[in-house]
């Protein structure tokens, strides 16, 4: 997902975490996991799965994103995101896992970080939340947000906003 004009959003904690939690608030309602996300600085990535037969992905990202849309428009007085955005969706035969790492290595290969920044980082603006590990073939992957873990495993209610 872009933002407007690909102009540079994302670089700040300010502006990450309400948009962020409108991500796991949206994901809670719908019953939809979010297995792994990135923010780089003017774009977005996200990979959900549903959780139930009843999920509905197009929906959960169509809202999370009128949500962002309206609390960052109300806060900055600027649009954030541009028309439309570019969804896949992974068949059974697809790597999940290499999708998850493609998001978790992005601000390396783009150049924005020289490493996956750790647990305790400030820089963990740009990091996955919980790996699903029976989805990823049980792999091991160590970059897992604590605050993020516990949020999507209790019920997360964010402020409406």
């Amino acid at each position: 997902m872009c933002t407007f004009k690909r102009q540079v959003r994302f670089v700040d904690r300010t502006v990450v975490t309400p948009i962020f939690d409108q991500l796991l608030r949206t994901g809670n309602e719908g019953a939809v996991e979010i297995m792994a996300h990135g923010f780089m600085p003017d774009h977005f990535h996200v990979l959900l799965a549903g959780t139930t037969e009843s999920s509905d992905l197009k929906h959960c990202a169509d809202l999370f994103r009128r949500r962002a849309g309206c609390l960052y428009r109300r806060s900055h007085r600027d649009r954030l995101w541009q028309e439309g955005y570019f969804d896949r969706t992974l068949r059974d035969s697809d790597a999940t896992i290499d999708v998850v790492a493609y998001i978790l290595n992005n601000p390396v290969v783009a150049g924005r970080a020289k490493r996956q920044a750790s647990t305790n980082s400030p820089a963990r603006v740009g990091t996955p939340l919980p790996i699903s590990w029976t989805r990823c073939s049980g792999a091991q992957i160590p970059w897992i947000n604590e605050r993020s873990a516990e949020a999507s495993r209790s019920t997360y209610k964010a402020p409406l906003g």
